[in-house]
């Protein structure tokens, strides 16, 4: 999916369930919908360069739940998911983590690059109502580098339980988060 004039999409969802091995979403506005993206037992998916929660960089038009949903389901794991360069903002949560299943995990995650709670712009306050990044129990082996992550209602970054394995993080700017 490639956006790259940054259109708004009314129903603010791209759903890759299962089948979305080896997929790109890049330039693309994704607004106005209850989740913007979810990546559910698909590998190998790079979401890169998207205004997620917002039509312009720097005005909320947040998606009423999730920005960015992912997770294992269905027998199989969510692996290698990469959440580059995207601007994330004015959802409940921006990223949220979890297992559709109850045995299938998000594992391999990269998430870099991004501005979570914040415009385009680098200075815009665009926070989500809850967490900038919600990890849950499910989640392993996964990397978070050079992010923003700030202005969000509760928390920059939370690890909802500590059997979270592995989450590498470093040179990410957390600030200003309730």
């Amino acid at each position: 999916i490639d956006g790259t004039a940054f259109r708004a999409n009314g129903n603010g969802a791209v759903l890759l369930f299962g089948f979305g091995d080896n997929s790109t979403v890049r330039g693309t506005a994704i607004v106005g919908g209850a989740l913007g993206v979810m990546i559910q037992a698909s590998s190998n998916v790079t979401i890169d360069g998207n205004w997620i929660g917002t039509s312009d960089g720097t005005t909320a038009n947040g998606n009423r739940m999730i920005g960015v949903y992912l997770g294992g389901g269905g027998g199989v794991d969510a692996a290698g998911i990469r959440i580059t360069n995207n601007v994330i903002v004015s959802n409940d949560n921006g990223i949220y983590t979890t297992t559709f299943d109850g045995s299938h995990m998000v594992t391999g995650l990269t998430v870099s690059g991004n501005k979570i709670g914040v415009g385009a712009d680098g200075t815009t306050a665009l926070g989500n109502t809850s967490a900038g990044i919600n990890l849950d129990s499910w989640t392993r082996n996964s990397t978070f580098s050079g992010n923003t992550i700030a202005n969000n209602g509760t928390w920059g970054m939370t690890v909802g339980n500590p059997l979270v394995a592995s989450p590498g993080a470093t040179a990410n700017i957390i600030s200003r988060n309730s």
